[in-house]
């Protein structure tokens, strides 16, 4: 399998639903002989050797540096497909539905990376495992994938020696969890977690990639994707904060006992969800029966230590992370849900601010390359967007917003091009924000967000980033503008109460409004069906 390429010394190979003779045929596949392989399977009766999945959510986040689907697993195809691994194997069954609903979805990530590079998939070639009969796989490499968060240190070496390493940087870094027998590794079969502030990341790295070996290290960045929707591990501010606040646990650097007990929730909620093995209020989630950890039992133990009780549900944690300001905003758990099924269920009984058209609007650093703000204005307002608030942001204000918003998601390249340089406060004072507003119809920008990426932007990254609706906006308003949400609601009060709208023509329009959002709205539902039951 010589199209392998840029793998790790020790790559890492996770198996999804392989049957018996399957699996058989991919131990003695000579090419990937000397990887590191890992088998799991949604039902594991009569399998040796083979650990329990419970959720497409584990594919997305368990995806080694080879990722090969079978079965069921094929649906990932669909939806949360592995794009954190460098190549995926997708097992062609052809008496398996599984695989045509599956092959869909690839060629629809194919078409879109035609589009934008940042989603690219690339089809390399067809291989067969097997030996007496054929097992058919495709081989699929993901040019932007990012599994370098997960790295290995040989044994001779070991966690103290790296974490030696690190002390002798004199640069800020903190082992996040379960560093209770450090140096040494927490478990047998478990791995370190480490923070890394932003100048850290590339000696880590090569660090590491020198000394690979059997011991385990997942590392992460402030401000560098760490999963398949390209979010950091923490929002920046609580990574800088964990990092800035750390203390010396046998000679080595970890959170301080209440940072370590919030980035432990942030942890179980935000990245594992059901596969943390807590309770959800939630009876029709599939919670994991065996997760690897007992992380209900730990966060009692931690609360313990700095007097606070949260509760023992995964929705009694949530709500302790949004008093405590530990809780991401609402647009950065939408990113977080495509991989997180009970994130995705919860953020559905969530109550939202009353739609009334507010949408903020963030310009990036580069758009004034290539720009005029003035004739960004004129598009805006042609597209029925009024202008409440403008600001230009200075450096401090500039990196307010980079920490707070969107989760510190600005771009796949981290180019200080994508990052927040000017903010709008808008409303829509077209027919749709009127109609959505005295009629309680839903309210969708993106038309609007597309036409204006489709007149300024120059490259598959883009320079504007708006919000999807008045929940999203009004948080990013207090953040920015703290105590002025009200102010800038009676701005739209009063132009709806000076706006007469002529009785006989509201329920035509209404009708043109619904029709003219119907294909987006069916899509929609289509891919939210999907995404909900894998």
């Amino acid at each position: 399998m010589h199209n392998l390429e840029n793998l790790s010394l020790s790559p890492s190979c996770v198996i999804f639903d392989a049957s018996k003779s399957t699996q058989a045929s991919i131990q003695k596949y000579e090419p990937i002989a000397k990887f590191n392989k890992i088998f799991y399977r949604k039902n594991i009766s009569n399998y040796e050797n083979v650990k329990p999945y419970y959720g497409s959510d584990e594919i997305t986040h368990g995806c080694g540096e080879l990722t090969i689907l079978c079965g069921r697993s094929l649906l990932n195809g669909i939806a949360k497909y592995p794009y954190r691994s460098k190549y995926v194997l997708f097992h062609i069954s052809l008496l398996n539905p599984f695989f045509y609903l599956g092959f869909v979805g690839l060629i629809r990530r194919y078409i879109l990376g035609l589009k934008d590079p940042n989603a690219k998939v690339t089809f390399k070639k067809i291989y067969n495992i097997g030996r007496l009969l054929p097992t058919l796989f495709v081989l699929i490499q993901n040019p932007n994938a990012k599994v370098t968060n997960h790295y290995s240190v040989n044994s001779d070496i070991g966690y103290k020696g790296f974490l030696d390493f690190l002390n002798a940087t004199n640069r800020k870094y903190a082992v996040l969890r379960f560093f209770e027998k450090l140096p040494h590794g927490n478990r047998v079969g478990g791995d370190l977690d480490i923070l890394v502030e932003d100048e850290l990341e590339d000696q880590a790295i090569d660090f590491l990639t020198k000394n690979p070996g059997t011991e385990m290290v997942d590392m992460y960045s402030v401000s560098g994707p760490s999963n398949a929707s390209r979010i950091p591990y923490h929002t920046p501010f609580l990574s800088r904060k964990i990092l800035e606040e750390a203390v010396r646990f046998n000679g080595y650097l970890v959170p301080n006992d209440l940072d370590y007990f919030h980035s432990f929730i942030y942890h179980c909620l935000y990245h594992k969800g059901l596969s943390s093995g807590i309770k959800s209020i939630y009876p029709e989630l599939n919670i994991s029966k065996s997760p690897d950890n007992d992380y209900m039992l730990k966060i009692k133990e931690l609360g313990d230590k700095v007097e606070i009780k949260v509760g023992d549900t995964l929705e009694d944690l949530d709500s302790y992370m949004g008093s405590v300001g530990w809780r991401p905003h609402t647009d950065t758990l939408d990113l977080l849900s495509s991989s997180n099924k009970w994130l995705l269920r919860h953020l559905k009984s969530q109550k939202l601010e009353d739609e009334i058209t507010l949408t903020i609007c963030v310009l990036k650093n580069g758009f004034h390359k290539h720009h005029k703000i003035e004739n960004f204005k004129n598009s805006l307002k042609k597209q029925g967007l009024e202008i409440i608030k403008y600001e230009s942001l200075d450096n401090d204000r500039k990196l307010l917003a980079y920490n707070h918003l969107r989760g510190g998601n600005w771009s796949a390249t981290n180019e200080i091009q994508y990052s927040p340089s000017d903010i709008f406060i808008l409303f829509d004072k077209s027919n749709d924000g009127i109609i959505s507003r005295r009629y309680k119809v839903k309210y969708d920008p993106r038309s609007k967000k597309e036409f204006l990426r489709s007149k300024y932007d120059i490259e598959y990254q883009s320079h504007i980033h708006m919000t999807d609706n008045t929940h999203q906006a009004s948080e990013y308003v207090n953040v920015m503008y703290p105590g002025e949400l009200d102010k800038i609601k009676n701005v739209i009060k009063q132009y709806d109460n000076d706006f007469k709208d002529p009785s006989n023509l509201a329920y035509i329009n209404i009708l043109i409004y619904k029709i003219k959002n119907l294909p987006r709205d069916f899509k929609e539902f289509i891919f939210e069906s999907l995404r909900g039951r894998l």
